[in-house]
């Protein structure tokens, strides 16, 4: 019985080798062709791709390219400036790639959207007090943040100093 369980073990580390095996020759092939250089994304040239402006090739682990040139397609900056600018909680960095600020700008403007529902009740009710005058202190506090990151964000957006979430160069 254990001799049936060290063929299994075998046969399975073999299989295994073979695996990791194809994988390095289809990751270390290097000669540009149609299969692994798509003509939408780049183009074949002296047996090298050359990618088109908006791609690049990325070696990320978390990006897979399947042994594929010009594999990751890089952001528009213009885009995300524009989003950001017409849409001021979040949209442009949603389209970046960069989730977490995006939703904490995005909990920002619902924090302040629903500080001044909140002193509208207060006001429509005639219940002014100590409670509509913390609100109006947290309307403002959070209007105040949203305007500087918007002003920070425009700025790096429209000279370029953002990266998308994968921490690559938007074009």
């Amino acid at each position: 019985m254990s001799k049936n369980n060290n063929s299994r073990k075998n046969s399975k580390n073999l299989l295994f080798f073979i695996l990791i095996s194809l994988s390095l020759i289809k990751s270390t092939n290097s000669n540009c062709n149609e299969m692994n250089c798509l003509p939408t994304r780049g183009m074949c040239s002296n047996n090298q791709c050359i990618c088109n402006e908006n791609y690049i090739t990325t070696d990320n682990k978390v990006l897979e390219n399947h042994g594929l040139f010009c594999n990751y397609e890089l952001k528009a900056r213009f885009i995300a400036f524009l989003l950001e600018f017409f849409f001021p909680f979040g949209v442009g960095h949603f389209y970046s790639g960069k989730i977490y600020l995006a939703i904490i700008k995005l909990g920002l403007f619902a924090i302040m959207i629903c500080s001044c529902c909140c002193v509208l009740c207060c006001v429509v009710g005639k219940e002014a007090g100590a409670l509509s005058f913390t609100i109006c202190i947290i309307i403002v506090l959070s209007i105040i943040v949203l305007v500087v990151m918007e002003i920070f964000d425009l700025i790096g957006y429209g000279l370029g100093i953002y990266t998308d979430g994968n921490g690559y160069q938007m074009y």
